[in-house]
């Protein structure tokens, strides 16, 4: 929305970036820590049942927005004392505290897995660069990230980061990006030297999960296998599921390399990969969470679209045009014997041609469970005639 609103001084998407700003600092809990009801812990009304990316992202989320010339001053004061507290609160539940695998860590980190910490490091440098208060990243942010970039988690030769929750088990490429992103973050707070090598060569290795598939499309492979005693070469490719929401973020690193390093043959694999990102847009906008996964769910209904509008922001630049109110379509999108049927309000779920669950999108409670469950407000029957039917293909 900020971006938006640079580049088209229209006041609706300054509204929107506000709103979402004071959304976040609403979902702030007593105790500091924040609420979320999304992915692992849904729903949750607490701040107990979460992990420290989910905290951070958010954290990062109110940082941007204090920095932005267009922000509220009221509201940088109010991020300032809500991030004051998040941070008092998450140092003492999440320092050194780990996973089930490490158990309490030893040095330093909050649950031990890299991407996870490396976003609250990145939202404790910001902090101290907007603020000018460094208390946190020095004593907490500083010494993760020691030991983030050290060969303990940093594998300088395959240009990988160490997970951190099992053994021998490195992050998968899509989660690189943000390892690569939080590091970027954090080297524009600091200044640390120690950065800009860690990212280059991080990006540049990217390009080693590339491969082309049959339908002549190069994807990236879903992780590296690697030795357990040599950490100077890869021992294969997990190729599947290819992560498609992923891909925007990761090209994002790699156009970014591409300009701090012209290369003629990484530019074209770059070009093809974007094809890629064009070729799996649904006619609503959205894409796939995931191709070639277990479940062909996360094909057709759980679909995302920031990632992709935020990367044709970026690569539009100046050229981008103000978008207009749309009312989506009612869509038909199926693989195998489901069906996900979604228009701009309602959605619903068909397996074998017999509804499963259905609801509003305004409303997470609203949904309906079984054939016959009513919702108030809902006439799921408008769902049936349908402007446009998408048929996946099923691996």
């Amino acid at each position: 929305m900020m971006q938006l609103y640079e580049r088209t001084l229209d006041q609706r998407w300054r509204w929107q970036a506000d709103d979402i700003a004071a959304q976040v600092l609403h979902l702030q809990a007593p105790d500091g820590g924040f609420i979320h009801a999304a992915n692992e812990f849904e729903p949750s009304y607490t701040s107990s049942l979460t992990c420290p990316i989910h905290q951070g992202l958010g954290a990062l989320a109110l940082l941007c927005y204090a920095e932005w010339p267009h922000a509220w001053p009221e509201r940088r004061n109010l991020i300032r004392e809500a991030l004051q507290r998040h941070f008092a609160w998450l140092c003492k539940n999440w320092w050194l505290r780990g996973n089930v695998w490490t158990g309490p860590l030893p040095q330093a980190g909050f649950c031990g897995v890299s991407n996870q910490d490396l976003v609250v490091v990145a939202a404790m440098a910001k902090y101290a660069a907007i603020y000018g208060d460094d208390e946190y990243f020095q004593r907490y942010g500083k010494p993760t990230l020691n030991l983030y970039i050290s060969p303990r988690y940093y594998h300088e030769s395959l240009g990988l980061f160490e997970r951190g929750d099992k053994p021998n088990f490195v992050e998968r490429t899509g989660y690189h990006y943000l390892v690569i992103t939080m590091l970027e973050i954090a080297h524009a707070a600091t200044g640390d030297a120690r950065l800009p090598s860690v990212i280059d060569n991080t990006c540049r290795h990217l390009f080693d999960a590339v491969h082309e598939e049959a339908d002549g499309l190069l994807y990236l492979a879903w992780g590296a296998q690697t030795y357990s005693e040599d950490k100077g070469r890869v021992a294969g490719w997990d190729l599947y599921p290819h992560v498609m929401t992923d891909l925007a973020p990761l090209l994002e690193n790699m156009a970014a390399y591409l300009q701090r390093h012209p290369d003629g043959e990484k530019e074209a694999v770059f070009r093809r990969l974007e094809k890629t990102l064009a070729a799996h847009v649904y006619s609503d906008g959205t894409q796939p969470l995931n191709l070639r996964g277990e479940d062909p769910l996360f094909r057709i209904a759980c679909t995302f679209s920031t990632p992709l509008w935020y990367y044709a922001i970026l690569r539009l630049g100046d050229r981008l045009q103000n978008p207009s109110p749309v009312v989506l379509p009612t869509v038909h999108r199926r693989c195998r014997n489901i069906v996900w049927k979604t228009n701009q309000t309602m959605w619903s779920i068909e397996v074998d041609g017999r509804r499963e669950f259905a609801g509003l999108k305004a409303n997470e409670s609203g949904i309906s469970i079984g054939p016959d469950e009513v919702v108030y407000g809902a006439d799921f029957s408008l769902l049936d005639e349908p402007d446009v039917v998408e048929h996946v293909v099923g691996d």
